[in-house]
């Protein structure tokens, strides 16, 4: 099949068109977890202004970030993310998270921890949930 470069010219016009709309479209689920394994590479390599940061501005309302540093002074390892559940809207998700940490001196393998994050302008955010001090005082 032959074309003549007018044809396939406006081929590649549809294709492009295409692939820019396709491009366009945002994945929840993608996006979720990219903002989840930065926040976690944070705490781990101990940049805990970056790591306050991905909290919503509800969150960081209520707590300063000199506090959430004091308490968040936890060394952290081998993260992985072991579950994400976005609601049908794509704007909310519950994220398990199974790290291991090291706690006055003792290391602690396998904590699993639920984080709750939202969609809101325009990026994920760490939603206010349970913190690591109400999961070791159960």
């Amino acid at each position: 099949m032959k074309l003549h470069a007018s044809q396939m010219a406006g081929l590649l016009a549809l294709l492009l068109l295409a692939g820019c709309a396709h491009w366009g479209e945002q994945d929840p689920h993608a996006e979720l977890l990219k903002s989840v394994t930065a926040h976690w590479q944070y705490k781990q390599e101990k940049q805990w202004d970056k790591a306050y940061n991905a909290f919503c501005k509800d969150v960081r309302e209520q707590q300063s970030r000199t506090q959430y540093i004091q308490g968040a002074n936890l060394d952290t390892s081998a993260f992985r993310i072991e579950e994400v559940v976005l609601t049908e809207d794509g704007k909310a998700g519950e994220v398990t998270v199974v790290f291991d940490a090291v706690v006055q001196g003792f290391t602690l393998k396998g904590i699993q921890l639920k984080e709750q994050w939202r969609y809101e302008n325009d990026g994920w955010c760490l939603a206010p949930s349970g913190t690591l001090k109400d999961l070791f005082s159960r």
